[in-house]
């Protein structure tokens, strides 16, 4: 989906061109050795789109169930594009892949987005809504 306005800059970028600015961290977005968010993979997924699945989606934290359908087809384009040649893969799948990328907060810009929740917060709300 498409974000209105500038694309955003990662923080290695915004310190190097602004570095008046202090660009603070979220301690959130901070993956821990060995994180795993406990999101169950497709039962039809080969054994490389399994090894993807858990190199790279299993260690995001901001992903929940409801990306596992989005997640599951990254997981199937890069598989493909792995093994693929140049000329198999064309520009309409390299764009889905990357827009596939970027919603899932896989690069470093559109981490920026990718806003944390606090538990203790939501447990708080969800009391108006039982």
């Amino acid at each position: 989906m498409a974000v209105r306005g500038p694309k955003p800059k990662p923080d290695h970028l915004r310190l190097v061109s602004d570095p008046v600015r202090k660009v603070e961290r979220d301690p959130a977005l901070d993956i821990p050795p060995g994180f795993d968010n406990g999101l169950q993979s497709p039962s039809k997924l080969t054994k490389r789109q399994q090894e993807l699945w858990n190199k790279t989606i299993r260690r995001l934290p901001w992903l929940t169930e409801f990306d596992v359908y989005a997640a599951y087809e990254w997981v199937r384009l890069q598989a493909k594009f792995e093994k693929s040649t140049d000329d198999e893969f064309n520009s309409g799948l390299r764009s889905n892949l990357r827009a596939l990328r970027s919603e899932l907060g896989m690069e470093p810009a559109s981490r920026t987005r990718v806003k944390a929740t606090d538990n203790a917060k939501a447990n708080k709300a969800s009391k108006f809504f039982d």
